[in-house]
């Protein structure tokens, strides 16, 4: 008898249930159907040591605005102009003119979403 009372409870839940693309509900609650998202972000810069222009080579998972400041080795921020930008999924690549820097080790700081990373340079003009 209770072998079927449980039989009967289960198919009134699933009776209960309706498909609606990839949401199922029933009653008290909703299940989804989770994408594990890429959160992968690669960073390269190139030349380093260099001259008047650094290159970062950037792979974002998906359309992004990124935000990039330098600092010198005491901390103190260099202006970038342009510091932000909004770029495409996938391989993007900026110029960062280093004429105005001085020779020295400098850190480019880039946050996108809640990532942020920093990477080191070296300036010789």
């Amino acid at each position: 008898m209770i072998k079927i009372f449980y039989i009967f409870l289960i198919l009134i839940v699933f009776s209960t249930c309706k498909k609606d693309e990839d949401v199922y509900t029933t009653k008290n609650a909703v299940v989804t159907n989770t994408q594990v998202i890429d959160t992968t972000f690669h960073l390269q810069v190139f030349p380093n040591p260099c001259n008047n222009l650094v290159t970062l080579s950037i792979v974002f998972p998906r359309v992004s605005s990124l935000k990039i400041t330098a600092y010198d080795m005491m901390g103190r921020n260099i202006l970038i102009p342009n510091g932000s930008y909004v770029l495409a999924a996938g391989t993007n690549q900026i110029a960062i003119e280093t004429t105005g820097f001085t020779n020295g080790i400098y850190f480019l700081r880039c946050e996108f979403d809640r990532v942020i990373m920093s990477t080191k340079i070296i300036v010789q003009h």
